[in-house]
């Protein structure tokens, strides 16, 4: 899988947000899936290496974002399933924001399915999450189901229990999930076909 997070620009800087993706992707590898993160950085050798990620989509000659022109040398859409983007991608940095939505967009149109963490914020500001319009999985820590676009088909929300809506559906558990191995499990069953209802009936029984 494809993952976008938080900058490497900013790793040393911000470890509670690099602390989530680090979670996050122990989740995702446990389940076998192969880490990829798409970032920037002469010092992502180190990072990846770190935690078992693979190194073929950074841009070590970039400093906040992978150019475009190396997405389109390096980047090979039709080898992979997933696009993860983690809420530590929301930045204040405008070029790095552009880099996630253009990112969204592309892998929309490749085919894959596109999730992401938002935090719901108020409409009276601007989105820090301008790439959930492009998101066909989107979830929240909150009680409450985050918005999406028109392209979203299934929105998470994991609070004191699991909130799920799907094709005009909406349905509340009462079960509590640890957020960085229950979401890969439940976009691994969505990869596999499986009906988000029924997965988390599954997880959680």
């Amino acid at each position: 899988m494809i993952y976008i997070g938080l900058p490497f620009f900013f790793w040393q800087e911000d470890e509670s947000e690099h602390g989530l993706d680090v979670h996050v992707t122990e989740g995702f590898q446990k389940l076998d899936f192969h880490v990829y993160p798409l970032n920037a950085g002469d010092d992502a050798e180190e990072i990846c290496s770190a935690y078992n990620w693979h190194t073929s989509f950074v841009d070590e000659e970039a400093d906040m974002a992978p150019s475009e022109e190396f997405i389109s040398e390096h980047v090979l859409w039709d080898d992979f399933r997933l696009l993860y983007i983690s809420a530590a991608a929301a930045t204040s940095d405008d070029e790095y924001t552009q880099f996630v939505c253009h990112t969204a967009e592309q892998a929309k149109e490749s085919g894959l399915v596109v999730a992401a963490e938002v935090v719901d914020c108020d409409f009276d500001e601007d989105d820090p999450y301008p790439w959930r319009d492009k998101a066909t999985v989107l979830w929240s820590r909150s009680e409450v189901l985050p918005s999406g676009g028109p392209a979203c088909a299934v929105r998470l929300a994991l609070g004191d229990g699991i909130t799920v809506a799907s094709q005009d559906r909406e349905r509340s558990y009462e079960a509590q999930v640890v957020s960085e191995c229950f979401i890969p499990a439940f976009l691994q069953g969505l990869l596999e076909g499986r009906d988000p209802f029924s997965i988390i009936e599954s997880y959680v029984s």
